[in-house]
């Protein structure tokens, strides 16, 4: 057994003597500590920056975290994007709406306007045309007949007639039928 280890020891020896040659070992050299889990190193004549794995684990776990919660962020945001855009859309169409009934009452307005207008215009023309129609009869100097025609100037006389009148017609009419 003693032969069989010693042939094992010296294979060992040889394998490692003959990976010298093959590997280029360099030396490392801790320069500076830049905080608990990272330091500063040389290797080779180059610097590195060498950080604890644990510190490494931790950030990519946090990494991993903060990324799963972006693409929750961002499947909320596009779920918001679509309800607000249905919103956006239904106050558009409701402000166009809107915005055609106030046209529409302006134009009504405007309508208004102008009927009341022509309206307002026939009622001076009526004023001016009783006005003128009362110049007709001719007032003398305060005699009787004078009096007599400025009584039925009078706007109630006016109305009596215009009441009085047809309904003597229809009284007449009536009793001629009744005969």
């Amino acid at each position: 057994m003693n032969s069989q280890r010693l042939k094992q020891t010296l294979m060992l020896a040889l394998i490692l003597i003959g990976s010298i040659g093959l590997c280029r070992a360099q030396e490392a050299k801790v320069i500076k500590r830049l905080d608990e889990h990272s330091f500063e190193v040389e290797i080779g004549g180059q610097r590195f920056k060498a950080v604890d794995n644990v510190l490494l684990n931790e950030q990519s776990r946090s990494f991993d975290k903060l990324t799963a919660e972006r693409d929750a962020a961002r499947k909320e945001a596009a779920a918001l994007d679509e309800t607000f855009a249905d919103e956006k859309k239904k106050l558009n169409d409701k402000v166009e709406q809107l915005t055609q009934q106030r046209d529409s009452a302006r134009r009504d307005l405007q309508d208004a306007r102008v009927f009341s207008a022509q309206q307002k215009q026939l009622l001076d023309q009526e004023a001016a045309l009783r006005k003128e129609s009362q110049q007709f009869v001719p007032h003398g100097g305060g005699g009787f007949a004078d009096k007599f025609l400025a009584f039925f100037d009078k706007p109630a006389v006016q109305a009596g007639f215009k009441i009085a009148l047809p309904l003597a017609q229809t009284f007449r009419q009536f009793s001629m039928q009744c005969r």
